[in-house]
């Protein structure tokens, strides 16, 4: 559709103007409400975190002998697939751990081997937080 001559093109837009009106408006109120729980979660509540100046909390992985499929044992050192593999089937075919130095009942699970995984066993009867 051409525009007669003399005549101003027509608008080539989605939206009508007061449409468009609309929209921004509701744009704006959303970003002065964005800007306003920003604002107040770093001047009132204070719950904003400075990752440079937090304090580094410690990681641990625990892993319960009495529930945990091999794959979670597979994660600790030294502990390969088929020994992982070997843990679980000796706790089904022998029961649960009454604590976690049973754990050296297991072939392959030495003395060495025992002290480097010791750190990331979970004691038994103690829940997970």
């Amino acid at each position: 559709m051409a525009s007669e001559p003399g005549q101003p093109p027509p608008p080539n837009t989605l939206l009508r103007r007061a449409d468009q009106a609309l929209l921004a408006a509701i744009v704006l109120a959303a970003l002065v409400a964005m800007t306003g729980y920003w604002l107040t979660q770093i001047v009132v509540a204070r719950r904003v975190v400075d990752i440079d100046r937090a304090k580094s909390a410690p990681v641990v992985f625990q892993v319960d002998v009495n529930t945990a499929p091999w794959t979670e044992f597979l994660q600790l050192p030294e502990i390969g697939e088929s020994l992982a593999r070997e843990i679980v089937a000796y706790r089904k075919s022998h029961g649960p751990f009454a604590n976690v130095s049973d754990l050296r009942q297991v072939k392959g699970i030495g003395k060495k081997k025992f002290e480097g995984i010791k750190p990331f066993l979970r004691p038994i009867g103690v829940s997970a937080k």
